[in-house]
């Protein structure tokens, strides 16, 4: 897919080169926009380089007279620390902060707010398909925002992306992500407990694979259940950002005064599942 002509490239800044911000900064680069990238990890820089982008050396260079500005940190503080109104008032006027980082509806309220107050906008914008689809651009993007913000973007977003979901205003896609993760990881939560159950009870993990393949194929547990760990997940993404995801769960849960039971349970059991994720990898039963 051609990006825009040379005449009207916009100028997009990416803070945050991690699994999923360096692969799409890449595809930006080869699309023909104008990526200007930061990330404090130097060999998270280079790459996006190699591709064309140009390296700043603050978060603020990366932003400044951008039209759009790609957040993919790691949590809440940290997007809260770079969308601060340094870089927001550094943008080009009428600019887009685009946050793709899995954060609570407190913070993209927040950041929001911030934008607005310096006439910048800002869309919360949840990414689902892993690093793969990053680099391949079959991304599904979960939006919040305005209708009109997000036409601005649609050609940006379809560098890297085969599908965008408009669920409302600010906040919504926040909420949308929260609500699918609590589906994917409560899935894997139940598949190790119910491993957990059944190999105390003498059935190993083949023999209750074959019962769930055969009665519920569909269902993740089965796929994880039978060592389908699917794309991009690992034992330490699951530890690390599945602990984390199940944490901004729990706070959505909090703001929205929604009781998530099923989340406070996954998270006293996650230790199952990076065992169970863990012995997939060695291909262990």
């Amino acid at each position: 897919m051609s990006g825009p002509s040379d005449a009207r490239r916009p100028l997009v800044g990416f803070i945050g080169l991690g699994a999923m911000g360096g692969p799409i900064a890449d595809r930006a680069a080869r699309d023909g926009w104008r990526p200007r990238v930061f990330d404090p990890r130097p060999a998270s820089v280079a790459p996006r380089i190699d591709c064309g982008a140009t390296a700043a050396g603050s978060a603020v260079e990366a932003g400044r007279d951008a039209d759009f500005v790609c957040v993919t940190v790691h949590d809440d503080a940290q997007a809260l620390e770079v969308i601060d109104p340094e870089l927001i008032e550094a943008m080009a006027p009428d600019g887009v902060v685009v946050l793709h980082s899995t954060v609570t509806v407190a913070t993209v309220g927040e950041a929001r707010d911030r934008c607005r107050r310096r006439g910048r906008h800002l869309m919360d914008v949840g990414v689902s398909g892993g690093p793969a689809g990053a680099r391949d651009g079959t991304l599904v993007l979960i939006a919040g925002g305005e209708p009109e913000l997000l036409e601005r973007l649609r050609p940006f977003f379809d560098t890297y992306c085969s599908e965008v979901i408009l669920c409302g205003p600010a906040g919504s896609g926040a909420t949308a992500k929260a609500a699918r993760n609590l589906i994917a990881l409560g899935a894997m939560a139940l598949a190790a407990e119910a491993l957990a159950l059944a190999e105390q009870g003498g059935v190993d993990r083949e023999g209750l694979a074959r019962v769930v393949a055969a009665t519920d194929p569909a269902s993740r547990g089965a796929r994880l259940l039978e060592g389908d760990l699917g794309t991009g997940i690992t034992s330490t993404g699951v530890e690390f950002t599945g602990r984390k995801d199940l944490e901004v769960l729990r706070s959505v849960g909090a703001d929205l005064e929604v009781p998530v039971p099923a989340v406070d349970a996954a998270i006293a059991n996650w230790e199952r599942v990076v065992e169970l994720v863990t012995r997939s990898e060695q291909g262990s039963r």
